[in-house]
């Protein structure tokens, strides 16, 4: 027994000399129920000192740290102000806006959310978010950001390391679902948002990214069904209270100068906004390489939109963008000055090329980041300019992330940079990519034999178990029959193989089986899909309801029992508004039942919840009530429509020429004639083809004023790209005898052909 064993006291002493003598076999006395009373004692103290360390060791694993401790907005990315003479060097004083009541609303609500603020750059989405998250007394804040953004974020997300009342901090949102395991990410999110632990992910973003990752295409089909099923979107407003900006500039110099110079872009100019474009458009004539490698990063952002840009990159690409005499009269540091100026800080606010530490010693590249605003600046202004030769080489030989090799892939088949596009496709289809392979097959400066030849050996091994990725490959197989054919052969023969995945892309060989008449493959798969139907992820209803209709359509044995139970499933875990009804009701009135009425019901109880203004979301509704039966309700629409085309968006999807259509149709004639000059001088079809469609349109309805104002603006300042459709333009233009337009729109298109890979 040692001294700590030995009561101090001697009472307890007597207790414990009792209780030996117990052990012994001598009687018990109140002594020993004394020294029983200390030993529990001693127990419960020896199992709460346990809990304790136990809780100190959990506590020492949570992510973050106290909101209370996170006093530095510039860790958290908020952009450094502007600096002046006789100026604070800190912050401006913060003035709140409307966003800012709903994002505290969202913060203090129950459950785990994903809270995302939307708005242009240097709109004050960040602050806004720090500003908020100051309030929250108490919490955990967490950055993920090492060993990369996508992989910290997952790891918090999926390692039962946030604490309850924790923030997750995720400014540049886009950072963390574009990358190549960004769908991953989406993924975990998701997951955890099912869970009931109070955890707030707080995102920012612009809405060019937002729209990207929402896209009906199904690029991104895990971030899509975040962002428009669970997150919270909550868009900047851009004004400011002008009582209390007055106030609040009448003691900083700053807000002063931001209300004299740019009343309307006030959160701009403090962040140094317009000194970054003086800047680089200064550069033009007194630092031409500076000038040339802004160029090359605005362009890689563009065109690639690379997370930064690697100093090789920059060195390789710069070149192109400088005439023979300057590049000639360049000293051999002309990079390191370059650079040098390029990375200076403006107004003790922005840099126009941020330098980026790798955070692992082993890793000694140099990588730069453009700062935003002159993104965006890029995204706006070059997006339609040729790039020198310089730049498709540096891509070449410097990109090495296969999201962005991808992406470059792309833009430069779109540009007919066709041997650069084969260059970066190829190490993708090596790897199976279903996009990659059938790039490569129509790409013509490749053998169209030995392109087939390679695409028809990955056929043959191409894995039957990955929905997603033969989903994709059948999609992107169209417009090369034989290969199409020899895998959906494949897919026949190996049923059983066949896996439950995305349902976009479950519709996609479902559709294909029965186009090859394979129709006892489709019902042995139907079989297969309701025997899983727990695991048939909905939380995307588009791509739910294609499903819905391609078991439907295949009129197959058994489809019609999978495609209800499908249907059931998706009424059951959505909410839908009057979009979702009247588009889900033209799936299940051919399963008719109890289900169908439901539905139809519950439609005519909310249809005048329908937002009027969305093209791109009222014309679908108006054409799914037609086809639903519904076509009093559609008309219903129709008519408040016509009343109000001035208050239409008029976007760049193909939803407001098709309204047009739809209004001419039903004889809507003033409306139409309105809405029609609307397109003519607001519509921005994005893409070179569907410039054709739009004047389509526009002809076919005899809107003939219209027509002739939009294929002049199209001809002096329409989308040259890509330029298989510039073609098709040109084409149209001749076929209506439009000559003198096409000369014009012709010279565009051979003055960017010209310089594009110069």
């Amino acid at each position: 027994m040692s001294a700590k064993s030995v009561a101090a006291r001697k009472t307890d002493l007597a207790a414990l000399v009792a209780s030996l003598a117990s052990m012994a076999g001598r009687s018990v006395g109140p002594e020993v129920v004394r020294f029983e009373a200390l030993r529990m004692a001693a127990i419960k103290e020896k199992r709460a000192r346990r809990t304790s360390k136990s809780h100190e060791t959990q506590s020492s694993s949570w992510l973050g740290k106290s909101v209370e401790k996170c006093t530095d907005p510039y860790l958290l990315e908020v952009h450094r102000p502007i600096q002046m003479e006789g100026a604070p060097t800190d912050v401006t004083n913060y003035i709140e806006r409307g966003h800012d009541l709903a994002l505290r609303s969202a913060l203090t609500g129950e459950g785990p959310q994903l809270i995302v603020l939307v708005g242009e750059s240097s709109s004050g989405k960040t602050r806004a978010a720090y500003e908020a998250a100051k309030r929250m007394t108490g919490w955990l804040l967490h950055h993920p950001l090492y060993p990369r953004k996508t992989e910290a974020l997952i790891r918090a997300t999926s390692t039962g390391q946030l604490r309850p009342k924790s923030i997750v901090w995720l400014n540049e949102l886009q950072d963390y679902l574009l990358p190549s395991d960004g769908e991953q990410a989406a993924a975990a999110i998701r997951e955890f948002l099912s869970s009931d632990i109070d955890v707030k992910l707080i995102g920012t973003i612009w809405p060019r990214y937002w729209q990207e990752l929402t896209k009906a295409d199904g690029v991104y089909p895990q971030s899509k069904a975040l962002l428009t099923n669970q997150a919270t979107r909550i868009e900047i407003e851009p004004i400011f209270p002008r009582d209390s900006l007055r106030a609040a500039a009448s003691s900083d110099p700053r807000l002063r100068a931001a209300l004299a110079s740019s009343p309307e872009r006030v959160t701009q100019y403090i962040a140094a906004g317009p000194a970054l474009l003086e800047f680089f458009r200064d550069s033009r004539d007194c630092s031409p390489e500076t000038w040339a490698i802004l160029c090359s990063a605005m362009d890689a952002y563009t065109v690639g939109r690379p997370k930064s840009v690697s100093e090789g990159f920059l060195i390789d690409s710069a070149p192109g963008y400088l005439t023979d005499e300057e590049w000639g009269a360049l000293e051999d540091d002309w990079f390191a000055k370059a650079i040098e100026r390029a990375t200076a800080q403006l107004r003790g606010a922005a840099r126009p090329l941020s330098r980026l530490r790798p955070r692992v010693k082993s890793d000694r590249s140099v990588i730069f980041q453009l700062a935003d605003y002159l993104v965006q600046h890029a995204q706006e202004e070059r997006s339609q300019s040729p790039v020198p030769r310089s730049f498709w080489a540096a891509v070449v030989d410097n990109v090495e992330d296969f999201s962005e090799l991808a992406t470059f892939a792309r833009a430069a088949d779109e540009r007919g940079m066709h041997k650069c596009a084969a260059d970066l496709w190829d190490p993708l289809a090596a790897l199976g990519d279903p996009e990659a392979l059938a790039a490569l097959m129509s790409n013509p400066s490749l053998d169209p034999e030995a392109a087939e030849k390679s695409a028809n050996g990955y056929i043959g091994v191409v894995s039957l178990s990955d929905t997603a990725q033969l989903g994709w490959l059948l999609m992107d197989l169209h417009d090369h029959p034989p290969q199409k054919a020899r895998l959906v052969k494949r897919m026949a023969s190996s049923t059983s193989s066949l896996q439950i995945g995305p349902p976009l892309e479950m519709a996609a060989i479902i559709r294909e089986l029965c186009e090859a008449e394979e129709l006892e493959a489709v019902q042995t798969y139907s079989e297969t899909i309701r025997r899983s139907l727990d695991a048939v992820d909905t939380s995307d209803f588009w791509s739910t309801n294609e499903l819905i209709d391609a078991l439907v359509e295949s009129l197959t044995e058994g489809t019609h029992e999978t495609a209800l139970e499908v249907a059931r499933l998706q009424f059951g875990r959505h909410d839908m508004g009057p979009e979702h009804l009247a588009a889900f009701l033209t799936q299940v009135q051919f399963l008719g039942g109890e289900l169908a009425n439901k539905v139809r019901q519950d439609l005519r109880e909310v249809i005048h919840q329908v937002d009027i203004t969305k093209a791109i979301s009222i014309h679908p509704t108006i054409q799914n009530l037609f086809l639903a039966g519904e076509a009093e309700l559609a008309n219903e629409i129709l008519t408040r429509i016509s009343s109000s085309i001035s208050t239409l968006v008029v976007d760049s999807s193909y939803a407001p020429l098709e309204l047009l259509q739809t209004l001419t149709k039903r004889g809507y004639e003033e409306a139409s004639a309105e809405l029609a000059m609307r397109i003519a001088m607001e519509y921005d079809p994005g893409l070179a083809h569907s410039s054709v469609v739009a004047l389509g349109y526009l002809d076919r309805n005899h809107f003939d004023e219209a027509f002739n104002m939009m294929a002049t603006r199209l001809a002096e300042s329409g989308p040259v790209l890509p330029l298989e459709g510039a073609e098709d333009l040109k084409m149209f233009y001749t076929a209506k005898n439009l000559l003198e337009l096409c000369d014009i729109y012709s010279n565009r298109v051979h003055n960017f052909r010209s310089l594009e890979g110069s």
